[in-house]
């Protein structure tokens, strides 16, 4: 989705802005296909790409960039429960990177005994 930038000058009463305010946040918040982590992501980086290695989820090609291995090897892991699960967001699957990093400098426990470490 290609960003709109909108730049309004209004005055108003401040019961009328607190509305606006209100309407603003819930239409921001419950766009279709923006979650909170979207939201959280763009606050975090004043809407702009983040950095590489800063991302909240990164996706198979980016987890397999990380690892070092071809994204195929990502998926035959998943499946075979050699890494962390993913993050399902309808038909788009992702890893935390934190989560990716921390599993790393773990020494890349087999899913199961990790889901018990990550958990604690």
């Amino acid at each position: 989705m290609k960003p709109i930038h909108l730049q309004v000058s209004v005055t108003l009463e401040e019961q009328a802005a607190n509305t606006l305010v209100e309407l603003i946040r819930r239409a921001v918040t419950t766009e279709v296909g923006c979650t909170s982590q979207n939201v959280a992501r763009n606050a975090l980086f004043a809407g702009q790409k983040p950095p590489e290695d800063r991302r909240l989820l990164v996706d198979t090609t980016q987890v397999a960039k990380l690892l070092k291995v071809c994204e195929k090897t990502v998926w035959r892991m998943q499946t075979t429960g050699e890494m962390p699960m993913p993050i399902r967001i309808g038909r788009a699957v992702r890893w935390s990177y934190e989560e990716i990093k921390a599993w790393v400098d773990a020494g890349c426990p087999k899913a199961e005994e990790w889901e018990r470490r990550w958990q604690r």
